[in-house]
């Protein structure tokens, strides 16, 4: 281990407040070597103090006078960065000047940090901050703070003065402590603030939440280049570019137009835009519906994709074995049902298992009462440990974001050819026969075994 390994390795169990007496020696034997001086004034954040009041130049020796100055006052005690940071105010320093200056700093610098060591003082920069939330997951995202840019991954914390960058096919979901949940996509940029309750800036982009109930007097608030947008709890997405436009999936929220002051209530299933022109008002939301072809599904043997004419579909030939997974991404939280397109042979061969993410498992059956050998459209159904249809339709309370829905076989030989969620509980599908003509499909798909109640 060099030196400047050996120096980082103190300087992060200085800043942890646990360092011993021997480790205080060699670090400050350590910052004698002008090389090691540079990475303790980088690790400090020094660099950084001085850089943000950047402007006038000024000479190398006035700088390390006025610094020694300070220093001698330290009996009082005096803190290292307000000494540095005052001095540096008073004189503002030159960018091209910066270096030459932090290196003739520390060199004073050193000599406050030895009576901080021995008095204990630490400087502000060691204060742990306070994790505001955290990534659950991302793709294409960074985090950037004063120019420095990361990657964003699983698990990191983030802290204000912060901001995110998602790129045009990136995303990105962030956990709040009290479970409350952001999603970011399209190009978006949010900078997290600090203060009272929770403070974001949206300036590009698509953000999605489900936002737990807020501390009394502390709600959410979202400001974008054309609208503050209040929440205290709910379901909702927001939308910008050259206009900001606000969706709610439940609950309620406040929306004002910075041009104007202009405010409007926004309710569960209502949308408004800050158009500049004509009144700010809320409008009914279209109905969510989202369609998966059963063939983009993950499979797992034996269920496979089979064809007949212009028709694909999935199919298993085992009892109970075969499964397909299919991803959709519901844009606010609620209660959705799911439409399935399928065929089935006969009594004994028209049943799958269907749950979503990690839920319950149950029996979909899907020919209870109807016609077999023929594409029909049926609403997922339960049984809920008892007969047939006990649970009809089926209804999924789900919060925004992604989600997995599952299909496995149950009985062999049923056929899946799309799926559609919806919240609206009145919507039914209607094939279009130009589209989807119907046609003969084969008595057998590799059937093994008979179609025995096996759940």
């Amino acid at each position: 281990m060099n030196s400047k390994e050996r120096l980082h390795l103190l300087l992060s169990i200085y800043m942890d407040g646990t360092l011993d007496a021997d480790e205080e020696r060699e670090m400050l034997s350590l910052l004698q070597s002008p090389e090691c001086a540079a990475e303790f004034l980088e690790f400090t954040s020094l660099d950084m103090e001085i850089r943000q009041c950047a402007g006038t130049p000024v000479s190398t020796a006035q700088l390390a006078q006025a610094v020694q100055a300070d220093i001698r006052r330290i009996l009082q005690p005096v803190n290292i960065m307000d000494a540095v940071r005052a001095r540096a105010e008073t004189y503002r320093l030159n960018r091209r000047f910066r270096l030459a200056a932090m290196m003739a700093v520390f060199s004073s610098a050193a000599a406050c940090v030895l009576l901080a060591f021995l008095l204990g003082i630490r400087t502000p920069e060691t204060q742990p901050r306070v994790s505001l939330a955290e990534v659950e997951t991302a793709e294409d995202a960074t985090v950037s703070l004063e120019n420095n840019d990361r990657a964003a991954r699983s698990g990191m914390d983030l802290f204000g003065g912060e901001t995110l960058r998602v790129g045009q096919d990136g995303k990105i979901s962030l956990r709040y402590p009290d479970q409350t949940r952001l999603r970011l996509s399209q190009a978006a940029t949010l900078l997290m603030q600090n203060g009272a309750g929770t403070q974001l800036s949206l300036t590009a982009g698509m953000l999605g939440a489900d936002v737990s109930a807020q501390t009394s007097g502390a709600p959410m608030i979202i400001t974008t280049p054309h609208a503050q947008i209040k929440i205290v709890g709910t379901s909702f997405r927001i939308f910008v570019d050259q206009k900001t436009r606000l969706e709610v999936g439940e609950g309620s929220v406040l929306m004002t137009r910075v041009s104007d002051g202009s405010e409007v209530t926004v309710s569960g299933g209502q949308f408004a835009v800050t158009g500049e022109n004509g009144g700010l008002k809320a409008e009914p939301l279209a109905p969510i519906l989202i369609t998966v072809e059963a063939e983009s599904a993950s499979l797992k043997p034996p269920m496979n994709i089979s064809r007949q004419r212009n028709l694909g579909y999935i199919v298993s030939s085992d009892i109970g074995f075969g499964s397909a997974s299919m991803r959709f991404d519901l844009p606010y939280a609620g209660e959705v049902v799911v439409w399935a397109r399928i065929w089935a042979r006969s009594a004994h061969h028209d049943s799958f298992v269907v749950w979503v993410d990690d839920g319950t498992e149950d029996v979909f059956d899907t020919s209870e009462n109807a016609a077999f050998k023929k594409w029909r459209w049926v609403q997922v159904n339960g049984r809920r440990g008892g007969q047939p249809l006990a649970i009809d339709p089926r209804k999924f309370n789900l919060a925004g974001g992604s989600h997995q829905l599952y299909f496995r076989s149950r009985e062999p030989t049923c056929r899946l050819d799309k799926v559609l969620i919806t919240n609206d509980l009145k919507f039914i599908p209607a094939d279009d026969p130009e589209v989807v003509p119907e046609v003969e499909v084969p008595e057998e798909d590799g059937e093994k075994g008979a179609g025995a109640d096996i759940f």
